[in-house]
This record gives C-alpha cells, structure tokens and sequence, in this order.
C-alpha cells in the first residue's frame, strides 16, 4: 500500500539521514522512489532515485548504479504506458461526462414541467380563492345582521387578510426566480413549504384556538418564505418561554403583525433586517412581542404618504377588532400596543408590537 508507506520512508529518511546510514539510505531512497513511482509522481520518483545513486556512488558500488539506470529506464518505459493508460481514461471519462450531462438536462427539464403544471395549479387556485372571497363577503354581510355572529363576521375578515393575493403572488414570484436561475431542486422544496402554508391556512381559518406549537410552526413557516424573498438579509427568531404544551391561543392573530413588519419596517432598510417573535406567560393569558429593526413608524408613515397610501392595514383593522370581540367574548384583555424603539443615541432603531392573548 504506497500510499500509506510513503509517509513512513520520509520519516525514515529523516532519521537516517541524521544517523548518516548510508547504506540504509541507499535502500531508503530506492523504497521511497518506487512508492512514487505507483502513485504516478515521476519527478519525485526521479529525486529520490537520484538520491539512492549518489548514495551507491559514495559507497562504490557499480552493480546497484546499473541497478538504478536499469530501474530508470524501466520506469521510463512504465510511465509511457501510463500516460497512454491515463489518456485512454480521460477519453472515457470525458464521454461519461457528457452522458451524465445529458441525463442532467433531462430531469432539469422534468422539474422544470413539473414546476410548470404546479403553477398552474397555483392559478387555477387563486381563482377559486377570488371566488371565494366573493362569497366570504356574502356570508359577512348576513353574518353582520346579528350580534350574535359579529365574532365571525370578524373571523371571516381575518381569513380573507391571510389569503392576500399579493403574499401568494410574491411567493409564486421568488420560487419562479429561483427556476430561472436553474435552481430547481431547491424552488421545488419551497413550493412544497408555501402548499403546506396554504393547507395550513385554510384549515386554520376553521378553529378559533390552535395549539401554541402549531401557531408558531405557522410562522416558521411564513416567516422562511419570507426569508426567500431577501435571501440572507432577512433574520427572524421565534422564542417560547412557556412550558406547558397543548395551552390554545386564537388562530391566525400574529402572522398579520409580522407581515406588516416586514412590508413597512423591513423592506424599507437597506441593511440586515431582523424580526424577533416572544411568547411569554402572564395571569390568563399570553403575552406576545413583534420586534424588528425596521425605518420605525413616522418614516413608515411617511413613505405610505408619499405613495398616496396613507389609510390603515385592513388585516391590522380586522384582528384588532377580533381582539376586542374576544375579550368581550372570553372576559380576558385582549388587544396591542404598537410603539417605536429607539437605541441609546435617541436614533430610530425599529419598532414593536405588544400583543395581549387570551388562552384556553
């Protein structure tokens, strides 16, 4: 095994050297130069076979000099044999290259098909969502005829928040981004996150309370596709300091706060953008805190004046009257608090959103 000798004839060499063995040396050298030889290294091969015929010339011996010239013009002819060996492969594996090249091309293609037809179904579905809506709204102008249904007509609203076209658009968008720059597999990865997001949506949006653990798995979710929006500029963190599994708090009431987050802090800052999500306990309830490190909310303002869009989010409208129906609902406080934060110089460092949860 030269590969694995060679290591130990230099070592040798070393400390031979130092004791000035020669005729140990000669051998050494000999040993050392023919491991090189194998591993196809000719010009060391020749060093050290030059260094074994120094060392026979010093000692006079003419048999192990013919020896060496013997061993050269052997490796010579070897080597020959070699080189042709080693064409001949690279030949070989150059048209195993291009085979292997092709068969890339095609499975890209196949992705590509397949990326195409879900798409599609993407489309087909944003229809149905559009229908839907229409008969949402039906179904909240009946529901607001009674007091009775006003918690629903609210819940309805939330929903049809959550099923914003342009969210589902800009997602559609970064994965078809990701097809143009022939990074199929991954695009086919969030294509699969962002249908799990809409699964997830749609079966939310039919229980009032969800686990905690599903509502932040929810957001890791939204918040990931997010991120392929900005790529690595965009940070988030989700942080729980609550114990007990299974506590249920009202579906889809946080993900709204960090979209807006995102849409009016966030995309406005040029450098790196972070979100952080908290969940801690208080006395019958939950305490949740939006923090990012966005433009803040005057210079937020501001660019939505500049824009001719200066009214209120409709989500924020419709969970902020969700809270309030259901603190009427569960006598708890519900409701949020949004200020800006600034950092020790009195400079705008982003902005924060306290959230009060009822739990059950």
């Amino acid at each position: 095994n030269y590969s694995k000798a060679l290591p130990n004839l230099l070592k040798a060499i070393e400390i031979f050297e130092e004791l000035e063995y020669k005729e140990s040396l000669g051998n050494l050298y000999s040993r050392t130069a023919e491991a090189y030889e194998f591993l196809n290294q000719p010009k060391n091969a020749i060093i050290f076979y030059k260094k074994s015929r120094t060392i026979i010339i010093e000692l006079n011996t003419k048999e192990r000099e013919s020896a060496i010239e013997e061993l050269k013009a052997k490796y010579e002819t070897d080597q020959l044999k070699q080189d042709k060996i080693i064409a001949q492969a690279n030949e070989t594996k150059a048209k195993e290259k291009e085979k292997q090249s092709k068969n890339l091309n095609y499975v890209a293609i196949g992705v590509i098909l397949l990326i195409g037809l879900f798409l599609f179904y993407i489309y087909k579905q944003l229809k149905l969502i559009q229908q839907q809506k229409k008969e949402l709204d039906v179904a909240y102008d009946q529901l607001e005829l009674s007091k009775k249904h006003e918690l629903a007509a609210s819940n309805l609203k939330a929903i049809k928040s959550q099923m914003n076209p342009h969210f589902i658009f800009n997602s559609i968008n970064s994965i078809q981004d990701l097809v143009l720059q022939q990074e199929s597999l991954k695009s086919y990865d969030y294509l699969v996150v962002f249908s799990k997001l809409v699964r997830n949506i749609l079966d939310y949006s039919e229980r009032e309370f969800i686990p905690l653990e599903e509502e932040i798995s929810f957001l890791n979710t939204y918040l990931g596709l997010e991120k392929l929006r900005f790529k690595d500029e965009f940070e988030f963190t989700i942080s729980s300091t609550l114990l007990a599994k299974g506590t249920l708090i009202p579906s889809l009431i946080i993900q709204p706060f960090a979209e807006n987050a995102i849409k009016h802090g966030l995309l406005h800052k040029k450098d790196k953008k972070q979100l952080q999500i908290t969940f801690t306990e208080q006395e019958n309830g939950i305490f949740c805190t939006v923090k990012d490190n966005g433009i803040g909310i005057e210079e937020s303002k501001k660019i939505k004046a500049r824009q001719g869009n200066a009214h209120k989010s409709f989500s924020t409208e419709a969970i902020q009257k969700r809270l309030s129906l259901l603190q009427e609902q569960t006598q708890s406080n519900s409701g949020y608090v949004m200020k800006t934060i600034f950092d020790d110089n009195g400079n705008v460092a982003g902005t924060e959103v306290l959230i009060t949860l009822p739990i059950k």
